[in-house]
């Protein structure tokens, strides 16, 4: 408790008391001036004390934060969901919330390690089955073992959309991976989706097929039909602007975990 001080100006001992702090402020002498003085000195002290005392409560519970879900990002090619997905991990690293590893880019290095590209796969329905195929098993044992929580990552069960639109196995899939694919859907109606729409220019990039927006819309209009058969009910990203599309991931972020970033 701040100690009773002579007044600094006239040098008697005050006589009143103010009830916000519990401190002694002011000597009748000199009313208004002391009352001021001791006021001021005593609310920034008290202030503080508090700043404190609530840095000290969120450094604690930030510092043993974890998601109990995971984020996920769906929709067509070339919409800007890997561009989300890293700044929302990277902004919720920055509060202090301990993810696990960030899944992104599964398509590509499967891509990779089948040594091939997507024009190459257009051409051939067998090498397009194959492909998407082990981009779901890839995408799935990653996001299992991660516990299904606490992570982000940029796709969901997109690929089996593009396995529909490009390729003839998607019956093949459903019926060899049926027991996969119930657990995957439990833990996606258990995440929180953001399924970013079409709004941006699909634009090549040394690994992605330029198409056109019809074939856009139709893959994300698939996404859409697919989550809601799942009874997915997806955060909708309309804009094409990422700062606006981060307000919108921000707020439902802070309305489902209790996190600002």
């Amino acid at each position: 408790m701040t100690p009773i001080l002579p007044c600094p100006r006239c040098g008697q001992e005050p006589t009143q008391t103010m009830t916000w702090t519990g401190v002694t402020v002011a000597c009748r002498p000199c009313d208004v001036t002391c009352f001021r003085f001791w006021t001021s000195r005593d609310r920034a002290r008290a202030t503080l004390a508090k700043v404190r005392s609530e840095w000290n409560s969120n450094a604690r519970r930030i510092a043993t934060t974890t998601l109990p879900f995971a984020i996920l990002f769906v929709g067509a090619e070339g919409q800007g969901k890997t561009t989300l997905a890293r700044d929302t991990d990277a902004r919720l690293r920055a509060q202090g919330v301990r993810l696990q590893e960030m899944i992104h880019e599964v398509a590509r290095d499967v891509l990779v390690r089948m040594n091939t590209d997507l024009a190459t796969l257009r051409a051939s329905d067998a090498l397009t089955n194959e492909y998407q195929e082990q981009v779901f098993v890839r995408q799935f044992e990653e996001e299992k073992a991660r516990g299904f929580k606490n992570y982000v990552t940029d796709r969901g069960p997109d690929n089996l959309a593009y396995l529909a639109e490009h390729g003839s196995a998607l019956d093949h899939v459903l019926s060899k991976y049926h027991g996969q694919i119930g657990t995957y859907r439990g833990h996606v109606r258990a995440s929180v989706v953001f399924h970013v729409t079409p709004a941006l220019d699909v634009r090549p990039d040394g690994t992605r097929v330029v198409t056109t927006s019809n074939e856009v819309h139709r893959i994300d209009a698939m996404i859409k039909f697919l989550l809601a058969s799942w009874s997915v009910r997806p955060y909708q990203l309309r804009s094409a602007n990422h700062a606006e599309r981060m307000i919108m991931i921000s707020n439902v972020i802070r309305d489902r975990a209790g996190i600002t970033i």
